[in-house]
């Protein structure tokens, strides 16, 4: 694969990526709006028990930490999308998705705010210094593509996303082998990419448990290679749809078996009609 290379010492190489990625309404700087506007929007408790994990095809991805608050924010899902149309910003959300997940202070999100902290920690730009001409360019910029109340605040991530470029070809970061993006010294490809490699992992092993949910990890393993975090995460996926299927009134009997197979490790041909029943039990219905 044919290696991108950039002469990011040049600030017209950079400006339009790093502008695309503050201003689109999938970027990290919309997606902070919206998080920190969170509790607004969803009450004070609910906020605690829910998080923001995304927003992919005008579709908002939403975690909650258990089946009961599952439950109760499902309910109020037209309310709450209902709210969030109400700011110009997000007037294109078509629909809210519900997904299990673990509480928001111990989640290690792949979302565009953290992805810009972690790709911020390293190294230190505190003392980088950009020229007037680079500093009246970055503000031309955001001059031209920014609303009114967001200008300042989108000029001054760019300075810092430039400060931090130049701090990094001073550490001898070198670009990632699949993106050309700036990675440290010691890694082969950059933080994103290794996101992006996680989640294709995550979505192959999702593939194969849902022709053969009954698989443990080691079996996975041997089709696909893969850690037993990332082998979790997508069994877990499967888990959480079939059980917001269940909440809704809407999961098929072949989609029970496959929760059942899923949870118990057992074939679905082998899953009696009275083990199915009995699923029933175990998780509340809309």
């Amino acid at each position: 694969m044919k290696r991108k290379q950039r002469n990011l010492e040049n600030l017209s190489d950079i400006l339009p990526e790093i502008m695309g990625r503050y201003l689109s309404k999938s970027g990290g700087f919309q997606m902070m709006k919206l998080r920190k506007s969170w509790k607004d929007i969803v009450g004070s408790v609910l906020a605690r028990e829910s998080y923001i994990c995304g927003l992919k095809n005008h579709i908002l991805l939403v975690g909650v930490t258990n089946s009961s608050w599952m439950q109760e924010i499902f309910m109020m899902k037209k309310e709450i999308l209902q709210r969030i149309r109400e700011n110009s910003d997000f007037s294109d959300i078509e629909d809210i998705h519900f997904r299990m997940g673990i509480p928001q202070k111990d989640k290690q999100s792949d979302s565009s705010e953290r992805l810009f902290i972690e790709k911020n920690k390293n190294p230190d730009f505190s003392k980088i210094q950009l020229s007037d001409s680079e500093k009246g360019k970055i503000i031309s910029w955001a001059d031209s593509h920014a609303s009114s109340f967001l200008k300042e605040q989108i000029a001054q991530l760019i300075m810092d996303t430039v400060r931090k470029r130049k701090a990094e070809i001073q550490n001898g970061w070198h670009p990632c082998r699949s993106c050309g993006s700036l990675c440290p010294k010691e890694e082969k490809v950059c933080f994103l990419c290794r996101m992006k490699e996680k989640r294709n992992t995550v979505y192959s092993v999702m593939v194969i448990l849902k022709k053969k949910p009954h698989l443990l990890w080691e079996q996975v393993n041997e089709q696909i290679s893969c850690t037993y975090g990332e082998y979790a995460e997508g069994k877990e996926n499967l888990v959480h749809r079939y059980r917001q299927n269940l909440f809704r009134g809407q999961c098929t009997a072949d989609e029970k078996k496959q929760l059942l197979s899923l949870l118990i490790h057992k074939k679905t041909e082998e899953i009696t009609e009275e083990e199915t029943e009995a699923l029933r039990s175990f998780f509340p219905r809309k």
